[in-house]
């Protein structure tokens, strides 16, 4: 599916679409909430996308795409066990993606958006205020994401039939952990226990926006570098460079020559 085919068909599907930062899951944008509460526009899409640009595309999940919600399973094994469960599921548009599969559903209700563990990795149900990569985005290790099945649509499901389904595969669901008293109890936390596959990316970019404007660069190089080298599977120092660059791109401390975050002046 090239560009024009994907933009064509999520205008079909009355979805709100925005782009996608390179080497990176989230919205090339300095804000999105606004693609929250309304869709974007052609002529916005012009803009994001010129002729001869690579399409990196995301869709907003939510009240925003008529309701749309994405089960994001991290690995193929928890898509099979999920559609063994909840065999409707197995018609319904689905996504490869560079890991396992994206599952496009419409619940006669809208569900809440959240995170649940299986297999080892940690999965979500994207909705209300979230977004998901989506064809013919090329995924950070290289593969692109591709409709399984693009002339399907999302399967209309009830809610408490897809709780039944996490419930009956033993996917336990993952509570949002309190932030500790103070401003900077999270950081202590977070550094103190590194998150493994599936928790890492997130974190990594907590961390990066809150040491944002905070740190040198090279002192937020070091520390994260640190970091993510005692995740399981550790991640490189390039990969903490990309997310640091990716983190400041709208930063005006950031320089675009150098490549790093200028020290605050105070």
């Amino acid at each position: 599916m090239n560009k024009a085919e994907a933009l064509a068909l999520y205008d079909k599907r009355a979805w709100c679409i925005i782009p996608i930062a390179a080497g990176d899951k989230r919205p090339a944008l300095s804000e999105w909430t606004t693609y929250q509460q309304r869709r974007s526009t052609p002529a916005e899409w012009e803009l994001w996308w010129p002729e001869g640009a690579e399409p990196r595309i995301g869709v907003v999940t939510g009240s925003v795409s008529g309701g749309l919600v994405v089960l994001d399973c991290d690995d193929m094994a928890t898509h099979h066990r999920l559609c063994q469960a909840m065999p409707e599921l197995r018609s319904s548009l689905t996504v490869k993606t560079g890991k396992g599969m994206h599952v496009y559903i419409q619940p006669v209700e809208l569900v809440a958006s959240a995170t649940f563990t299986l297999n080892g990795k940690v999965h979500h149900i994207q909705s209300e205020g979230k977004q998901v990569v989506a064809p013919p985005t090329i995924h950070p290790n290289g593969r692109t994401y591709q409709f399984v099945n693009p002339e399907a649509v999302p399967a209309i499901i009830q809610p408490v039939d897809l709780r039944a389904a996490l419930e009956a595969i033993g996917a336990a669901k993952v509570e949002p952990k309190a932030r500790p008293a103070g401003e900077q109890g999270w950081v202590a936390e977070a550094l103190a226990h590194p998150p493994t596959e599936g928790g890492r990316d997130e974190m990594l970019n907590h961390l990066a926006g809150y040491f944002n404007g905070r740190l040198p660069w090279d002192v937020t190089e070091e520390v994260l570098s640190a970091y993510a080298e005692r995740m399981d599977p550790p991640l490189s120092r390039a990969y903490v460079q990309d997310k640091i660059r990716s983190v400041s791109r709208y930063d005006r401390r950031f320089c675009p020559e150098c490549g790093r975050i200028m020290p605050s002046r105070t």
